[in-house]
């Protein structure tokens, strides 16, 4: 399969999305992946031992994780959606090993509020490119580091 095809991002989404269910489950959540039915949410999860739920955005990438274009004059509008959109977001880091083979996976777990908090500093930190055209919001393992395998963070942000 060619890299970069539509085919595999949306299969490297699913892997990620599969692997965040597995995980929660580990954690005592039960989650069920929404399989394109609800775009901006991927996974439903209840925790039967609090009877809290949340959803989930899931983000799959090699180092780096893509939330489209902002528009310099839709910035505030942009983060409030990040912050509204679900309870979680899930990024997932699927790198390859020098051999170009699939090596362990990372997960960082970030309640949407914050989530919008660091998309909000970056879109400031470009604001001349932003002001001239769209850019894409990315955010890297550097500003992600601090949630790396931060499973706790779930019960915090159920409701």
């Amino acid at each position: 399969m060619p890299k970069g095809t539509a085919v595999e991002k949306r299969l490297l989404q699913l892997a990620g999305e599969y692997a965040v269910a597995a995980q929660m489950a580990l954690h005592g959540w039960h989650a069920s992946i929404t399989v394109g039915n609800f775009p901006e949410v991927d996974l439903v999860a209840y925790n039967p031992k609090t009877k809290k739920h949340l959803t989930v955005q899931v983000k799959s990438g090699r180092g780096q994780w893509g939330f489209g274009n902002v528009k310099w004059d839709e910035r505030e509008e942009f983060c409030a959606r990040l912050a509204k959109q679900v309870d979680v977001f899930v990024l997932v880091d699927m790198p390859k090993n020098a051999e170009g083979s699939e090596s362990k996976m990372r997960f960082f777990i970030i309640p949407a509020k914050k989530l919008a908090e660091i998309a909000r500093r970056n879109i400031e930190g470009w604001k001349e490119e932003w002001k001239q055209n769209p850019q894409p919001l990315w955010l890297s393992r550097e500003e992600t580091r601090d949630f790396q395998d931060r499973w706790d963070l779930l019960d915090e942000v159920a409701r």
